[in-house]
């Protein structure tokens, strides 16, 4: 049995937090979901997958192996389905609203603030440490 294609979600809005490579857009739900782009290459690529286990059912016929990566592939297409259409993940607790990225700047840490704190593995520093 085959899946049906996999629907065109039809994304538009702004990109969701600050990771445009990944191509996740915020759509005006507020949630996150893959773009056009990604969807085409998950349905090019369960495309490959499909000939490339024909070619091993031609190799090795109807063997239990053989059955079960199928099926395998019957749930690819399926979950790849539920997924176009699916709602992204809310965060527990926050009815409405999904978690942000935060970003950590790459920027060296105000040395006072260890001023005080003991060195793992060393049996602990005391003293100046300048």
């Amino acid at each position: 049995m085959r899946a049906p294609p996999l629907p065109n979600p039809g994304v538009h809005g702004r990109v969701c937090g600050d990771a445009p490579h990944t191509g996740v857009r915020r759509v005006a739900k507020g949630g996150c979901r893959m773009t056009n782009t990604e969807f085409a290459t998950l349905r090019r690529s369960i495309e490959q997958l499909r000939h490339s286990v024909a070619g091993v059912r031609n190799a090795f016929g109807d063997a239990p192996e053989v059955r079960r990566l199928i099926n395998d592939l019957e749930r690819l297409e399926i979950d790849a389905s539920e997924l176009a259409s699916a709602e992204p993940l809310r965060q527990p607790g926050l009815p409405g609203r999904i978690p942000e990225h935060v970003v950590i700047p790459d920027t060296p840490l105000d040395e006072t603030m260890f001023s005080d704190a003991d060195d793992e593995g060393l049996g602990g520093y005391h003293g100046d440490r300048s």
